[in-house]
């Protein structure tokens, strides 16, 4: 139901941006990141996985900034298992046979393609068959929780967005 509410607010948002200047974009940015920031934490983590969408990345230049997001490390056990369960309710069969299962692939629970880092606390092992089920889908996405990665984010976005402006 969370993913639905994610689009819809994405795509308001949107139309709220449209035909704007970037001082109004961030102007605009900055209301509903401050509407959602409590202290060290978000109110509302719908928006705050909106906002960090890349499509708000813009400089005042017009390009994209990068984010330092971290990265995986890349360790894993032989006793490692498919964490499909954690996306899709049930564990993955081919967790009984390591042979019929194959090599893990790292995923991220929150999609990299929608501004998901690339660190442990967003990182997913998941067999092949369930990561191509998954894809960047956040139809299954734990709704419930605020990522502890989000808030981070949020800042280094605010910061870059208004850096060298006053407001």
């Amino acid at each position: 139901m969370s993913s639905k509410r994610y689009e819809t607010e994405k795509f308001l948002f949107d139309i709220e941006l449209k035909d704007k200047s970037f001082n109004e974009m961030v102007n605009i940015w900055n209301l509903k990141y401050n509407s959602i920031k409590v202290d060290a934490t978000i109110s509302d983590s719908v928006i705050g996985l909106m906002l960090i969408h890349p499509d708000y990345r813009i400089s005042h230049t017009g390009e994209e900034f990068i984010l330092n997001d971290g990265r995986f490390i890349r360790q894993k056990t032989s006793s490692a298992k498919c964490e499909w369960e954690q996306v899709g309710g049930y564990e993955c069969p081919w967790n009984q046979d390591i042979f019929l299962r194959g090599d893990l692939e790292i995923d991220h629970h929150w999609p990299k393609s929608l501004g998901g880092p690339t660190n442990d606390s967003n990182r997913l092992h998941l067999c092949k068959h369930h990561n191509s089920c998954k894809s960047n889908s956040i139809d299954k996405y734990a709704w419930n929780h605020e990522p502890v990665w989000l808030m981070p984010i949020l800042k280094q976005i605010h910061e870059k967005k208004n850096w060298g402006f006053k407001f």
